[in-house]
C-alpha cells in the first residue's frame, strides 16, 4: 500500500498552499483523506499539525477550511502594532507579543492537544539554539519521545522567527535548519518502513513551496545574465530592488537540494509544486511587517483559482492539469 506524504515549506506562502489542496480535493475527492503523513517548516507545520488534527472522513469537510482559517488569521496576528514597531526600532525585544500567538494556536488547536492525539502522523521542524544546537525534529511516529507534547508547543518553536518571537525552550525557527522538509519527512517515513516491511517505492510524496528558481527580479537578473557580476557588500545586501536579496540566498538554497534528493530517490512518485508568487521565509516576513496580511490572504485566493482556471498555463510549475493527472495516477489508487 502507498504512504502518502504532503509536505508544506515555511514562510507566509502557507495561504496559498492549503488553497491549492482545496483545488485538488474539489476534483479528486478523497485526496486529503488518503494522506498518511503530513510535514512542515514554521507556518508550514501549524498547518500540517492542524490537518493531521482531524480524521481522513472529515479532514476535507473541517480540517482543510479550518487550518485555511488559521492560515489567514496567523497571518494578521504576525503584523506588528505601534508596540511592535517600537520594539523593533530598540532591538533589544522581539517584536511581536508571543501571547497572541500563542493564544490563537491554543484556541485552534485546543491547549492539552497533544501528537499522541493526531489521526495522521506528523514531521515538525524546528532549530535548538540551547546546547547542543541543531535541528530538533518532531513528530508522533510510534516509539517518539515527543508524544506528549502539545501542539501549541510544536508549532510555536518551529514558528519562533528570530528577533519576531521569543526563543521557545530554547528553539527558533525551522527554516534556521530546512525551508524545505521534504527531506526531513523521507527520513521520518523511511525508519518507520523497515519496520512495515516497505521501501521508498511505496512513499508517494506531494511537496508544496514558493516559486525560488528566480532570484531577485528582473534587474538582479538582468545583472547576473553578464559572464561576471562584480559586487560588494552594498548590493548584495542593500540592493535597490531586492534589499533582502542575501538572505533570500541563504534561506532558499536548501530548497531545490531537499526537492532534488527526494526527487532521485521516488522518481515519478514525487511531485514539487513551486506556488508562483508565494512568499519565501524572508520575503514573507518583510511583507508582515509592511503589515500586507490582508493582500497576502487575497493574492493566494486569486492564484489558486488562476491555477485551476486554467489548466495548462505556464506560468505554474507544473501547471493544473499534470499536478492533477499525477495525483489521479499516483495518489488516489492503491497500486
Amino acid at each position: 500500500m502507498p504512504f502518502r506524504i504532503i509536505t508544506f515549506d515555511g514562510g507566509t506562502g502557507t495561504a496559498t498552499y492549503l488553497r491549492y489542496l482545496r483545488a485538488l480535493e474539489r476534483d479528486h475527492p478523497g485526496f486529503l483523506a488518503r494522506v498518511d503523513a503530513f510535514a512542515g517548516v514554521s507556518d508550514g507545520a501549524v498547518a500540517a499539525l492542524m490537518l493531521a488534527r482531524y480524521a481522513p472522513e472529515a479532514r476535507a469537510t473541517e480540517g482543510l477550511p479550518a487550518a485555511i482559517e488559521l492560515a489567514d488569521q496567523l497571518l494578521h496576528v504576525m503584523q506588528p502594532g505601534l508596540c511592535g514597531y517600537a520594539r523593533m526600532l530598540t532591538g533589544c525585544k522581539a517584536a511581536l507579543n508571543v501571547d497572541t500567538v500563542h493564544g490563537l494556536l491554543a484556541e485552534a488547536y485546543g491547549v492539552d492537544t497533544t501528537l499522541r492525539d493526531l489521526h495522521a502522523h506528523v514531521s515538525a521542524v524546528a532549530y535548538r539554539v540551547r546546547s547542543p544546537t541543531g535541528a530538533r525534529l518532531y513528530d508522533n511516529y510510534p516509539g517518539s519521545p515527543d508524544l506528549d507534547l502539545r501542539l501549541v508547543d510544536v508549532a510555536g518553536r518551529s514558528g519562533a522567527f528570530p528577533a519576531l518571537l521569543p526563543v521557545e525552550a530554547g528553539h527558533v525557527d525551522g527554516g534556521m535548519f530546512a525551508i524545505n522538509p521534504c527531506a526531513v519527512a523521507l527520513a521520518h517515513a523511511a525508519s518507520q518502513q523497515r519496520d512495515h516491511q516497505r521501501t521508498p517505492d511505496d512513499v508517494r510524496m506531494l511537496s508544496l513551496g514558493p516559486n525560488a528558481t528566480d532570484l531577485g527580479g528582473r534587474c538582479v537578473q538582468a545583472a547576473f545574465a553578464r559572464d561576471r557580476t562584480n559586487w560588494g557588500w552594498l548590493p548584495w545586501f542593500l540592493h535597490p530592488t531586492d534589499p533582502v536579496l542575501f538572505f533570500q540566498m541563504l534561506f532558499n538554497a536548501d530548497d531545490g537540494a531537499a526537492s532534488t534528493m527526494c526527487r532521485h530517490l521516488l522518481g515519478p512518485s514525487f511531485l514539487r509544486v513551486n506556488v508562483p508568487g508565494a512568499h519565501g521565509v524572508i520575503s514573507g516576513v518583510a511583507a508582515l511587517m509592511l503589515r500586507q496580511a490582508s493582500r497576502v490572504v487575497q493574492k493566494a485566493e486569486q492564484t489558486a483559482e488562476a491555477w485551476r482556471a486554467d489548466p495548462e498555463d505556464p506560468r505554474f510549475h507544473p501547471p493544473y492539469a499534470p499536478t492533477s493527472a499525477w495525483v489521479e495516477k499516483m495518489w488516489m489508487g492503491d497500486g
